[in-house]
């Protein structure tokens, strides 16, 4: 712990004990916190997006269309774009596509709704990869975000079927999207609208941010200058932590935990490989390194006294 808080600072914002409820949003890192929380007895739920959807954009459009009162109209366009889409004739019928709207109808409610009842959401910012809408696109309800809602139909970062994960960008480019990277003042204003749309629907609502270290494996499509994966994950990663180091000061009741530090730049410096240490996967964070993290999230804003191990 020591070393951590000499590299970190100190610092505390007690927010939760056990009994507080707690929601986690994000990907496999989010869903990491959740389930250790969970066994040390902390009161925690999670909302998982699945890596390739986690950006700012697609999470502030989810945001927005979880919290606009014209949502059923907003979901019944955009899924009739997708499935315009698809070779199937069975995807075009009426009653698949109201089967669909309502599917994802109650995702969004379900997102609201969890989100109203916390008191503490902890929120793992992933990259910067989106599907941005061309400006002739005549989106029938306007919001901030202009992006595709690739969270309708993306496959998971697990899924290896490059065909299918490729045919995910084919279609959403022929609705006319362009799969690239965000700017730094797109970023900063999509994290910006995801967090006042937060704090719209739970005033009193305390956001932990993280930046998830979990690397981006899949640039099939992305337009832009950076020829391969490793060159695109270090400018989406960098854009993120400097969008949320300069908004983080102008918000009430938000704080960042330095994950990302931990596993990417401190966990370089160790004997002991910080991804994969039990799986061999590159894609997995060394339980050694989690449990640090986890010992001084709870440090840092919890009950001091049941962050154990790690250092």
């Amino acid at each position: 712990p020591e070393f951590l808080d000499a590299c970190f600072g100190a610092q505390t914002a007690l927010l939760f004990n056990k009994e507080t409820p707690i929601v986690t949003f994000g990907s496999c890192f989010a869903d990491n916190v959740a389930r250790h929380m969970t066994a040390l007895g902390y009161n925690v739920s999670r909302f998982s997006v699945p890596e390739d959807v986690n950006s700012p954009f697609s999470n502030a459009l989810m945001l927005e269309m979880a919290t606009s009162p014209d949502i059923e109209r907003i979901v019944v366009w955009w899924l009739e774009q997708v499935v315009a889409q698809s070779p199937s004739e069975a995807m075009r019928e009426p009653a698949f596509l109201r089967k669909l709207v309502e599917q994802e109808m109650a995702q969004l409610s379900a997102l609201k709704k969890a989100i109203s009842q916390a008191k503490v959401l902890v929120f793992t910012l992933g990259n910067i990869l989106d599907h941005h809408l061309h400006p002739t696109i005549p989106v029938p309800v306007p919001l901030t975000t202009r992006v595709a809602p690739k969270f309708f139909r993306a496959t998971s970062s697990h899924d290896t079927d490059v065909e299918k994960r490729g045919g995910v960008v084919s279609a959403l480019t022929r609705i006319g999207t362009v799969f690239r990277l965000g700017t730094y003042q797109e970023t900063k204003q999509a994290i910006d609208t995801m967090h006042r749309a937060l704090m719209k629907t739970n005033p009193n609502l305390s956001i932990v941010y993280t930046l998830s270290p979990i690397p981006i494996d899949n640039v099939l499509g992305v337009v832009g200058v950076f020829p391969g994966s490793v060159e695109v994950d270090c400018a989406s990663k960098s854009t993120l932590r400097a969008a949320i180091g300069e908004l983080i000061p102008t918000w009430e009741n938000a704080y960042y935990f330095p994950s990302y530090e931990i596993v990417r730049w401190l966990g370089c410096m160790r004997n002991a490989p910080a991804f994969g240490e039990e799986t061999s996967s590159a894609r997995l964070v060394s339980e050694s390194l989690l449990t640090s993290i986890y010992a001084m999230f709870i440090r840092r804003h919890g009950n001091a006294t049941t962050a154990v191990g790690g250092d």
